[in-house]
């Protein structure tokens, strides 16, 4: 009888032991998938935060491209030029609103400065004197934007352009 209840409190004892082992498992398992959500929430804001890095960039690019086309030399050399040129919203502005476009154009290497700022309403305003006369400019068009977590982003591109190509 002695070993009856012996074999019954070594029972009791790893059925204790079983609770503990399936508590410790089950707080190992919630932390683990807290983790991986916090991980998985930070992966999809780099990701939103690269889209709007993809999506500056290409607004860039296609103002840049504009003004590196536009015919006549005044369209990149004056404020009623660059007006001209940039007063309609580019494809990439579609996924991307809420950006102020500011386009400087100076003398190259060095001279006067003529600086256009396009709002996100499409209101142009201008700053500076025509550059008609100079023979190669040097353009920076800037995008600025409030991005994810109300952080103030700019991305800018520059390019230098002479008149006729040469």
């Amino acid at each position: 009888m002695a070993q009856l209840g012996f074999q019954f409190k070594k029972r009791r004892a790893r059925a204790g032991f079983a609770f503990a082992e399936t508590m410790v498992a089950a707080t190992v398992a919630v932390i683990a998938l807290g983790g991986f959500y916090a991980s998985t929430q930070q992966a999809a804001r780099v990701l939103r935060m690269g889209k709007e890095v993809v999506s500056a960039s290409e607004l860039l690019q296609q103002r840049i491209e504009a003004l590196r086309y536009a015919p006549p030399w005044s369209n990149i050399t004056t404020a009623a030029g660059i007006a001209s040129v940039v007063a309609a919203p580019t494809g990439a502005a579609a996924n991307f609103s809420n950006v102020t476009e500011t386009y400087t154009v100076s003398g190259y290497p060095s001279g006067s400065v003529l600086t256009v700022v396009r709002t996100p309403g499409g209101t142009l305003t201008n700053n500076g004197v025509s550059l008609a006369a100079s023979s190669c400019v040097k353009v920076t068009v800037s995008a600025t934007w409030t991005g994810i977590g109300n952080l103030q982003r700019t991305r800018q591109l520059s390019t230098i352009i002479s008149k006729g190509g040469l």
